[in-house]
């Protein structure tokens, strides 16, 4: 009776479809902000873990431009993602998720300079399901409470870091 007057879907009905808490995470990188952008953005397709996350499975690379995030499959199909809300690299890129499963989290991305660093965030809720698949986390083992930690590794990585990304 608690959802007799209101549209939102029942949770019994329908789990792990209500959007989680964004998680804030930093990471320093010893480059510049152009750097530290174009790392993210203009090379996202040699660093994003497909094996992680992804719609096509492992084979497929991930792009992101003005207008949306799109993850190419390894036979060539385009997913689209999300849709790019702000673009305005160095400084922030935001966009919307249209995934089954994971549709109206957002994830940002900032880079803030510091001393001959630079300070990269990421804020984004954990998955609530793996896209691409009506799989919610719990029934394929959960999402790891460090996910997003993982994935900005392979960032930090690829971007000549020498500490892991925190939660801030």
């Amino acid at each position: 009776m608690d959802g007799l007057f209101s549209d939102a879907p029942d949770p019994a009905v329908h789990p792990g479809t209500h959007p989680t808490p964004p998680e804030n995470w930093t990471i320093e990188l010893p480059v510049g902000m152009m750097q530290a952008a174009q790392g993210f953005l203009d090379y996202l397709h040699l660093w994003w873990p497909t094996s992680l996350y992804s719609v096509g499975g492992a084979g497929g690379q991930l792009w992101w431009d003005a207008e949306r995030l799109v993850e190419e499959t390894d036979d060539g199909e385009s997913i689209v993602w999300a849709t790019t809300e702000v673009w305005d690299p160095p400084l922030t890129v935001s966009c919307e998720l249209s995934l089954p499963g994971v549709s109206g989290d957002r994830w940002v991305f900032t880079v803030e300079p510091g001393s001959g660093v630079s300070h990269v965030h990421f804020r984004a809720p954990r998955p609530r399901r793996l896209p691409g698949t009506g799989d919610s986390a719990t029934e394929r083992g959960g999402i790891p409470d460090d996910f997003w930690g993982s994935v900005l590794g392979f960032y930090g990585r690829f971007m000549g870091a020498s500490a892991a990304p925190e939660r801030s």
